[in-house]
């Protein structure tokens, strides 16, 4: 995404907030850039939370069967 440097540092400052990021309260976007990166961000967190929710997944998968190879 082609931003300008003032939006792109904007951006970055409201990225470590993850879905909380306010991206309508940014002027130096327009009104394309901001669906854009409002969309970029949801997508980010999305793919973050399958991502560790299947990482949970798999060590519960784990810890099952080495329990059944324990008993």
């Amino acid at each position: 995404m082609s931003l300008s440097q003032s939006a792109r540092t904007t951006v970055e400052r409201e990225l470590p907030k993850m879905a909380g990021a306010d991206v309508d309260s940014m002027p130096e976007l327009s009104a394309r850039d901001l669906v854009a990166v409002g969309g970029a961000i949801d997508r980010a967190y999305v793919a973050a939370s399958r991502l560790i929710l299947s990482a949970a997944a798999l060590l519960a998968l784990a810890a099952a069967a080495t329990g059944a190879f324990l008993r």
